[in-house]
C-alpha cells in the first residue's frame, strides 16, 4: 500500500512488506465497506453497523506509521479533506501526517 497526498505536497511512503499487519487497517477497510453498502432508504440495522464499524475504528490503536497515516488520510476523505483557510484542525492533522512521514523516511534510511 502507497499512501500520499499531492494535494499537500507530501512524499508518498511505501509499507514494507515484512511488516505485520496494522490492526487499523482492518478496521478502516470494514468501516468503508460498510459505508459503501448503506441502502438509501432508512434501514436501522444498516445504521447500526455503521455505529459499530466506525466506534471499532476509533476504539483501534494504530500500531505501525502506515496505519496512522492511513487513518489520518482516511479521516481527511471522510471530512472533505477541511482544505479551507484557517482550518486549525486541518492545518494541524497535515503537520502530523508531515512529521509521521519525514520520521518513516528517517527511518528507512537511517
Amino acid at each position: 500500500m502507497v499512501i500520499s497526498h499531492p494535494a499537500v505536497g507530501i512524499a508518498p511512503v511505501a509499507a514494507d512488506a515484512a511488516a505485520p499487519l496494522d490492526p487499523v487497517l482492518a478496521a478502516i477497510a470494514r468501516y468503508q465497506r460498510v459505508s459503501q453498502d448503506l441502502p438509501t432508504d432508512e434501514d436501522e440495522r444498516a445504521s447500526e453497523r455503521l455505529v459499530d464499524a466506525f466506534d471499532a475504528l476509533a476504539a483501534t490503536t494504530p500500531t505501525t506509521i502506515e496505519g496512522m497515516l492511513a487513518l489520518i488520510e482516511h479521516e481527511r476523505g471522510v471530512w472533505g479533506g477541511g482544505a479551507e483557510e484557517g482550518n486549525t484542525w486541518y492545518e494541524l492533522v497535515v503537520q502530523l501526517e508531515r512529521g509521521l512521514r519525514l520520521l518513516a523516511q528517517t527511518l528507512a534510511n537511517p
